[in-house]
């Protein structure tokens, strides 16, 4: 490697390069802060009533058939695109509202509260049972929320559609289904975090089930030693508070649960006391402050809620047993709000940025590469030219994440949200004509995985057993074909294999035998080569056969061809070939794994460009993390960028290893001047899903 390379490839000495570079980091974020401000909260007369909402709530008898009849509201959430907000109430029941289109044109008016409500719930969701808590998923991009009711288990509910999503189950002792008392999401919405009496249970989002980490609480003998009523988190700091009957906070580390924090002083539960205290963690000695509210008299979890701008709290609260009144804590005076009836239980700011426009406004963010569109239904993602992200755990397991660019005209940061189909068993997969396609294990059959409900719609007759050649290939060809081929191509042992949709909609894939490529080195039984590298350009798979040469197949007439009598050495796996680049872009071989670049010369033969070893993760070793050098897998978003992930690992302080997913994008432009291709722009790096080293067996995108 030359030594320019080496240079780039090592992570930064923090020298002056360094700070230069902090320097216009700090510099964008003046920039970004000066774009954009959170609104201004004034105080200074009562808040206009916008929106009101009564009748629908009357119910003569809950949905399960229980209690009184006398419906009362007992939580408000707003969804954190602010577009919606969830409601929990007493007859069993969570109500979904989008905010109507007048709250987006800035129309003024007043809702009256004895006209009628002012619109209807887009969605209702019957728990059967009292709701003990809910908690939307931190990101928009999956709109989901989790509830948790008596007697059942966690639920998580697609705010789009109403369906159920799927379970995450706690057993006690007797093998009988304990319901959570609370619930929330990790910062990162991988872990999904249940409070129990005196424990903490914690889920995988991505796995849901019976299978969960089990902590208590009592560590030391000073934690919370009653029902844990409410968990938030720190959204930097990797830390989450847990309150609890037992008139104690704790604070806790989310990597381990270690105990950091025990807060004494209050007078109740912590959703139940009169008063809120206000402590700074750096000095846990004393409280900072006390905001009374009236909540003597009330069974009901009180809830309080801070405004963006960190200056105002407000908390709902009883005033007297037949008036109550919500209250808004300004520094030096306090605001009254509302009348009801009974206690105000819950109160929450709407975050000032402005939300979509659309009821599907928590649909994924859709990475297109001519369009930025974001409101085309979910079924149509697998459909279009657009990478998803798979994760095969070591259960056998395959989960299938959308992917969604933020901010990608600055940062250029890749997220992926919750699991687009349930769990597959296949592997490989492939997208392609609507539908995610694998290959079965054991016998080795063909079924295309149609989005939600995922089903085995056709199936190819049984493969040769690719026992001592690994899973095969799956290669996608334009919108309704695929390419099943081996890595490893034996002298009379051999499968391709293409997969085409039949037309007429009923989704069912047509499996033909594909011929073998003409490789000369196969002359006895046992003699074999490898792919050391393929792609696909228009309607042709090309691949880089070890000591051979590059071949290319038309996949409609079924016919090889030699393309050039050298391989392609200096790439592997998976590459891209880009259009509007005339370019491949890959990886390198083990152990480097840099990005690099294969031109196509006046004889159509690719040909070596050049490589980015810059395109590396060198930002992880500033979060003591170490890049790997394996499962490393490259997807195209269009625009010239490209999304590199790679796991990276950081051992903790129990000397356990644990490792995350980490997504960097950089952009490739030609200069000008020669029309060489160079790295323009680079994104910021970004992790998700940690999880202990072995737990996954590969990661990658198809496309």
């Amino acid at each position: 490697m030359p030594a320019a390379e080496e240079a780039a490839a090592a992570p930064p000495d923090g020298g002056a390069e360094s700070e230069a570079a902090e320097a216009v980091m700090e510099g964008a974020e003046r920039e970004a802060a000066e774009e954009y401000s959170w609104p201004q909260l004034s105080f200074d007369r009562p808040p206009r009533r916008l929106y009101h909402f009564a009748r629908q709530f009357r119910s003569v008898a809950p949905a399960g058939g229980n209690g009184s009849g006398e419906n009362f509201l007992k939580g408000v959430k707003w969804s954190p695109d602010g577009s919606s907000f969830l409601t929990s109430s007493d007859d069993n029941s969570l109500r979904l509202f989008y905010l109507p289109e007048d709250a987006y044109n800035g129309a003024e008016h007043v809702a009256e509260a004895g006209v009628g409500d002012s619109y209807g719930a887009f969605l209702q969701v019957n728990e059967g049972e009292p709701v003990y808590d809910f908690s939307w998923y931190p990101y928009p991009a999956t709109c989901v929320f989790a509830s948790t009711s008596r007697d059942h288990p966690i639920h998580l509910w697609d705010a789009t559609s109403g369906e159920l999503r799927c379970t995450y189950r706690a057993y006690d002792a007797m093998d009988e289904i304990a319901a959570a008392l609370s619930i929330s999401f990790n910062s990162t919405g991988s872990k999904l975090f249940a409070g129990y009496n005196k424990a903490i249970r914690v889920f995988d989002v991505h796995r849901p089930g019976r299978d969960f980490e089990q902590y208590s609480l009592l560590k030391g003998g000073e934690g919370p030693t009653g029902i844990i009523s409410s968990i938030s988190f720190s959204p930097h700091n990797g830390m989450l508070a847990v309150g609890s009957y037992s008139q104690t906070t704790a604070v806790y580390a989310e990597s381990n649960m270690e105990p950091l924090y025990v807060l004494h002083g209050q007078l109740g539960g912590v959703t139940q006391d009169p008063y809120i205290l206000c402590w700074d963690i750096r000095n846990t000695v004393d409280i900072v402050y006390k905001l009374y509210r009236s909540a003597d008299t009330t069974n009901q979890r009180i809830y309080f809620d801070i405004e963006p701008c960190g200056r105002h709290l407000a908390t709902g609260g009883q005033v007297t047993t037949t008036a109550a009144r919500s209250g808004c804590f300004l520094p030096r005076k306090r605001l009254e709000t509302a009348k009801h009836s009974r206690a105000s239980e819950d109160i929450g700011f709407h975050m000032g940025v402005e939300p979509r426009r659309t009821k599907n406004s928590c649909e994924r963010d859709l990475l297109q590469a001519e369009s930025d569109d974001a409101s085309r239904p979910a079924e149509e993602m697998v459909a279009a030219n657009r990478p998803l992200f798979v994760i095969h755990e070591a259960t056998g397991e395959c989960f299938v994440y959308d992917i969604y660019l933020k901010n990608e005209d600055t940062t250029m940061e890749v997220h992926y949200s919750g699991p687009l189909v349930p769990p597959l068993h296949y592997r490989p997969l492939a997208v392609s004509g609507g539908a995610i396609l694998g290959v079965t294990p054991q016998p080795w059959h063909i079924p295309a995985a149609h989005h939600r409900p995922m089903a085995v719609i056709a199936a190819g007759g049984e493969l040769r057993d690719p026992s001592d050649t690994g899973p095969p290939v799956m290669v996608a060809v334009g919108d309704a074909t695929v390419v099943r081929m081996d890595t490893v191509i034996y002298g009379e042992s051999f499968c391709f294999e293409a997969l085409r949709l039949l037309p007429g909609g009923g989704g069912c894939w047509h499996v033909t035998p594909l011929p073998r490529p003409p490789v000369m080195s196969l002359h006895k039984p046992w003699d074999r080569v490898s792919i050391s590298s393929y792609f696909v350009k228009g309607t042709r798979v090309w691949i880089s056969v070890a000591g051979e040469g590059i071949f290319s197949l038309e996949v409609e007439e079924g016919a090889w061809r030699l393309e050039f009598p050298e391989e392609m050495e200096w790439l592997e796996g998976r590459a891209l070939y880009v259009p509007e680049l005339d370019t491949v872009v890959g990886l390198t071989p083990w152990p480097d794994r840099f990005l690099c670049a294969y031109k196509f010369d006046e004889r159509g033969v690719p040909r070596w460009q050049r490589r980015w070893p810059e395109a590396i993760p060198w930002e992880c070793y500033y979060d003591g993390r170490t890049p790997s050098k394996e499962m490393v897998s490259l997807a195209y978003l269009g625009k010239g960028r490209f999304c590199i992930t790679r796991p990276v690992d950081k051992v903790e302080d129990n000397n356990r290893t644990y490792q995350s997913n980490s997504f960097l994008v950089v952009e490739l432009r030609r200069r000008t001047a020669d029309g060489e291709l160079e790295l323009a722009k680079r994104g910021t790096l970004v992790y998700q899903g940690e999880q202990l080293r072995g737990q996954c067996l590969d990661r990658y995108f198809i496309q």
